[in-house]
This record gives C-alpha cells, structure tokens and sequence, in this order.
C-alpha cells in the first residue's frame, strides 16, 4: 500500500508503512457524491469507491476487503459482470488502465489498455457479458468497445465534446446502446457492413424542451428510452427525437428536482428523484401516449418517500436525496448525496479499533468543526461547532448501565447526551482548541472573532477579541513554553498571539469585548519570488514576531527568516500537518489527497532532518484534499477524514506489535457523569437566528 518511498530510508520504517496493507486498514466513510457509486456482486457483498480504495462490504457481517488502485492515482468508474464472476476497476491518471477481476478469489484476470487519456466516466457490460463498453472523460471522451477476453478493442469513435455521465446497453437489444451526459444523449447503433462492425450513434435533439443534463435513462423494449430531467420530468425517446413530455396532473413535475428513470419493473418504469421519492409510472400508458400534444399527464401507480436520518420538523422526516439505486431482486439498495460528515446533519461517533459506529444524533444545521475535550478536563466531553455560531457540549456514555437496574436492554454501545448549547457567534463556528491545562476554551469563527470560556461543570463566558480576518485555527502553547499563550491564524495571512485571559481578572461589563488582552500581531509577506516564483506552495517557512509591533496589523508586512523546500509539493501543497506525540513522525495531508510520512531525528525543532517519506496515495486525488490527519491517542492509529466524504483508519506497526500493545477489542465507554433522570432536560438553540446574547445563552 505504499506509493513510493522518495530519497533515502531505512528499511525498518519501509517494514512498518507495509502494514497499511495489512488487516487494521478500515474504512469509515463513503463518497455519496459521486455517481453510480455503488453495486452489488452478489446478495451479501456491496462494492464502492473510497477514494484509492475499492471496498468490499459484506452486508450483514459489516467486514471489508480492499483492493488498491493500481496506478494510485484513483477508480474512475466499477461495473459487474452479468453473471457475477467477475468485475472491472476502471482506474484514472494517464493512460489509465482497465482491471478485470474474478470474483470472489479477488485475482486480476485481464488488463485493458489505451481506451482513454486521463479517467474513465463509466463501464458497462452488455446482456450476454461478451462486450464491455467504456467512456472516457476529458479531454478525448472517447467511447470504445472491447473484447474483454482477448483483450482487444472491437470499436471507438468520440462520444460527445461534452462530459459522458454513463454509458449503457440495452437489455433488449444487443445492437443498441445509450450514453448521457452534459446537456445531452446520444443513441448508439452496432452495425453490420462489408468492412466489420461499425459503430454508429445520433444526437438526441431536444427541439422545443429545453436541454438538460441528462443522469439516468431506461431503455424500453421497443427501442425506445426515457430520460430524466433536472427539472423533474421525465422524456420519453424515439430514436433523436422526443416523442413526449411526462408529468403530473395539472403540469405539475414528476419529481422535486433531478428525476432519474431507474428500471422496468411488473410493467411499471420505476425513476427516483433528488426530492427522496421513488414512483412507479404505467409504462403502457406511456407508450400509448398522444405525440401531437407533446405532454402527457399522469400519476404514479405507486410511491415511496425515503426517510432520513433528520430531526423531525413540523411533524414530517425530510426525505433523502437519492442519487443512484440498485436492485437486486425484491429489495432496493440507495446512495444519497451529501458529504460524509455533514450529511443529514448527523453527529456519528466510530470505534476505530472495533471498526464499527457507536451511534448518531441529528441537528438542524451543519457542523463546522469538532474536538473531543482533553483527558484532564473534569467530565470530558465532545464540542462540536455549526454553521449557524452555536457551539455544543456532548457527553458520550455507556446506555446499559442505565438499564441495569430495570433488567431491560439497550442495543446501543453508546449514546450522546447534551450537556450544554451556547451561541457565542452569529457566523460559521471555524475552530475550537483548550488551553494546556485545560481551564480555558477557545472558539473561533468566519467573522474574526475569537471567543474565550472557562471550562467546569458549566462553560461560562469570559469576552472576546477581533481578530484581522476569518479564523482559520487556534493553536495554544504547550506546557513547555514559560507563558501560556494562543495563536490565531487567519484565512487573510495574518497570524496573531495573545494571552491566555485570567477568568479572574475580568469585572463584570456591559460588553464583553476584551480590549486590553496583549497581542502581537505577525502578516505573512511571500518571499517565494525570491526563491523560485509562482505561490507560496511548495516550502515550509520559519517565523517570528517581529520587534516593532506599532504597526496596524492590517497595514503590516512580515517575511519568514528561513525556508525548507519540500520536494513535489508546487503543485500539492500541505493541506493538513501533524505530529506523532513522540515527534518521531510528520504526516503531512496533501492537495492530492495522499499522505506523506517524514521520519525525524530526536530534538530536531527547526525539521533540518526532513529529508525521506513515503507517500501513501489513499483519498481521491481530483476532490479528495487530505485537510484532517491525526494520531490517536496512544500513537498506535492514524486517522484522516478528506473532502471526498471518506475517512480511513490504519496502524503504523505490524500486527504482532500492535496486539501487544492493545489491552482491549473495543472502546472504553464511560457511564454517565450523573443520573440522567435526576437532570433537568438541557435546551438546545435550534433557531438559526438566535440573538446572540451570552447572557441569555448560560442562564
């Protein structure tokens, strides 16, 4: 699982990063956000794309199996074959390669190569599993059909000019095929002439109906197709031209949004739509329908609202977003937008060890930002910050000790409670961090301000300061500085360190603006012109405060005094950067997604023993930016979350070493801090234009 190793290295450390590979890999996440991002091989065994992974779920057992990209440079598009013995990986990067698999032993079975430059959009095999289509996408979007077996291309020719969201034969007819996309859809014929096989295809011409993007159809027995619409409708096909028009009864649409035609079914064509609803549609009916009106208006035979994991408002559960189905047999298998962490407004917190979700609440905004409270504060608990400035307390507990007394039973591992909600913001919560000793919370939001609290039984306000632009994270001194101090950084460049304000010293006031709270302020001026040029990508870079601090901020210019270059990083820039507590490792999370791993040499503050890594190519390297990596707490596990919605756990150690070092299979879950019956219930703010008064948030 290990890219490359760039420069030199010991052979010990290569030894610990193979173990990537090895059993204590887990998948946490799920990109829900690509397309046709899931498929079933067989009635216990899901597969989807994790960024360079293709898992392997098994559905009741919940257990993974992996199979890397081989490039390491990402799965374009999956598809199986009809009778399930086998699958294709459809990879990206240049001159990506097309993987044939057997299935269930896992081994590659055929290599296809040369169909597209940069990324494959979509594969599909054909009725009989004798033909495999592929398309690609920028800049060529080139069709092809292949003799899988032989591995040889059987046709080709250009699909569009424009981006190919999915190519598919016909059930019914071997010779025809559908392809969709950007603004179009496109009939392919397979013909037979005096030279071979030609391949043949017609642009559909939407006439008087507006263009739209087309993301799912369904070819009809008779040659016809019906494609959705992003306003909801559906059209039914003749060849290039549109025969009809389908929506409801007084021209209302057939879906909220994208409509997607999805299968045949009992005489019924079955299509979902992005309002969370699947309907079945006459399909007789249709196909009798009037062409000279240019509009059919009908309902549903039957309808099926898919409910989601929201708080209930208003009496009624939001319905998911669907964006793609599977149907094996009598059951459906959905994907739903939205990105991993933000999706449904959930909370969810996992056992890494265990490889497994303890549980979930909802909310009604988005969360922001998240931090477990450290181990020496007095009840720990979980902070999560929203979008709309709340900032909440959670306490996670054991359920079952509460149920011991009555003898009945929880089927929960944990649960979260909330311990308290206040609103210091009227912005996005950006940051949250405690001080060392774990007396003092800090929060920072999108507006410039940071807010500051004392930490006990009850988070109480102590005042706040601006700050020259949006914060971006706050970072206090470790006990090892003689002062305790905290570091703003800011979107805008600027970097600001200020006091830890003494909760004491404060006399109750009108406003509680901190005014007097001592400050430095330093604004990052490139010097990266003078180096090589372009951004400042591509170096880490040495600061300090500068002595003459009666500048404004606003107006100031400050340079690093030193730089290290970082090798192949002008083009993926460090987007996330942490150490392990021993400081014997760096782990950088870069653009493209991968994780970069530095072994240092003890004592080395200034990192002039940054020289060796290994690259672990793992999220998405197009829309996977690797922004969180951590170490666990006791060193053993790494933990990132990327924007392609997935989050990976791993070990650095070998599996003998890490046994010993584990004492347990599972988390350790608390019982909770008090009698939950005896407390009163904690009020949540869930208005998302509360005022914002700390005075009335704590009372």
């Amino acid at each position: 699982m290990v890219d490359r190793c760039e420069h030199t290295a010991t052979s010990s450390w290569f030894k610990v990063l193979l173990h990537f590979r090895k059993q204590w890999l887990h998948s946490f996440g799920y990109d829900s956000e690509r397309r046709s991002n899931l498929m079933l091989l067989d009635d216990r065994t899901l597969v989807f794309i994790a960024g360079n992974l293709l898992v392997l779920l098994q559905v009741h057992t919940k257990e993974q199996r992996y199979l890397r990209s081989c490039s390491g440079e990402g799965i374009g598009a999956i598809t199986a074959h009809p009778s399930n013995e086998y699958f294709v990986v459809a990879e990206k990067g240049n001159q990506p390669l097309i993987l044939v698999y057997e299935y269930p032993s896992l081994r590659l079975y055929h290599i296809l190569r040369g169909g597209t430059e940069q990324v494959y959009s979509s594969v599909d095999f054909n009725l009989d599993g004798s033909i495999l289509a592929s398309v690609g996408g920028a800049p060529d979007y080139m069709l092809t059909l292949w003799d899988w077996r032989h591995e040889e291309v059987m046709l080709r020719c250009k699909a569009s000019s424009q981006e190919v969201y999915r190519v598919r034969f016909s059930p019914h007819n071997p010779e025809l095929l559908t392809s969709s996309g950007t603004g179009h859809v496109k009939f392919w014929t397979i013909s037979p002439t005096f030279t071979g096989l030609k391949l043949q295809g017609v642009m559909g011409y939407f006439g008087e109906t507006s263009a739209t993007d087309v993301e799912g159809f369904v070819e009809l027995p008779d040659r016809k197709v019906v494609t959705g619409t992003e306003w909801g409708n559906l059209l039914l096909w003749d060849r290039e031209a549109i025969k009809v028009e389908i929506c409801r009864i007084e021209r209302q649409s057939c879906h909220v949004g994208t409509a997607q035609p999805f299968s045949l079914e009992d005489g019924q064509l079955m299509t979902f739509g992005s309002d969370g609803v699947i309907r079945g549609w006459d399909i007789e009916k249709i196909n009798m329908a009037d062409t000279h009106s240019g509009r059919l208006e009908m309902e549903p035979i039957n309808e099926l609202v898919v409910g989601q994991c929201l708080p209930v408002i208003c009496g009624e559960e939001p319905p998911a977003q669907l964006l793609h189905l599977v149907c094996p047999g009598f059951q459906w298998i959905h994907q739903e937008t939205g990105p991993f962490f933000h999706q449904h407004c959930s909370v969810k917190v996992f056992d890494f060890l265990a490889k497994k979700q303890l549980t979930t609440s909802c909310f009604n905004q988005s969360g922001t930002t998240v931090s477990w409270a450290p181990p020496w504060v007095k009840a720990s608990s979980g902070l999560l910050g929203f979008e709309d400035g709340v900032v909440r307390l959670l306490e996670l507990y054991r359920p079952q000790s509460l149920y011991a007394v009555s003898r009945s039973s929880c089927e929960e591992d944990g649960k979260l409670r909330l311990k308290q909600a206040f609103k210091p913001h009227s912005e996005s919560v950006t940051a949250l961090s405690y001080e060392r000793n774990g007396e003092i919370l800090a929060t920072g939001r999108a507006d410039g301000t940071v807010f500051f609290f004392s930490v006990g039984e009850k988070y109480l306000p102590i005042g706040f300061i601006h700050v020259p632009s949006p914060v971006q994270a706050l970072e206090w001194s470790p006990a090892s500085h003689s002062n305790n101090r905290l570091l703003i950084l800011c979107w805008s460049g600027h970097v600001v360190e200020v006091n830890c304000p003494n909760p004491k010293d404060q006399e109750p006031l009108k406003t509680f603006l901190l005014p007097e709270l001592h400050r430095r302020p330093f604004r990052f001026q490139s010097i990266k012109s003078r180096i090589k040029g372009g951004f400042d990508s591509g170096y880490l870079y040495h600061c300090k405060f500068s002595e003459n601090q009666d500048e404004e901020p606003e107006k100031r210019k400050d340079e690093p005094f030193h730089f290290l270059p970082i090798h192949n990083a002008d083009n993926d820039p460090i987007c996330s950067i942490t150490f392990s507590s021993s400081r014997e490792l760096l782990l950088c999370g870069m653009h493209s997604g991968s994780i970069r791993v530095y072994p240092l040499q003890p004592g080395d503050l200034s990192l002039t023993s940054m020289q060796s890594y290994w690259v672990l190519s793992l999220h998405d390297n197009q829309n996977g930016q690797l922004h969180h990596i951590r170490c666990s707490h006791d060193d053993l596990f790494v933990l990132t979350a990327g924007d392609d919605g997935n989050m990976f756990s791993f070990t650095r150690h070998p599996p003998e070493e890490l046994q010993s070092s584990l004492q347990r299979k599972a988390a350790m879950i608390p019982s909770p801090s008090v009698r939950l019956e005896s407390k009163s219930l904690v009020l949540d703010i869930e208005d998302p234009v509360a005022y914002r008064s700390v005075f009335r948030l704590f009372s």
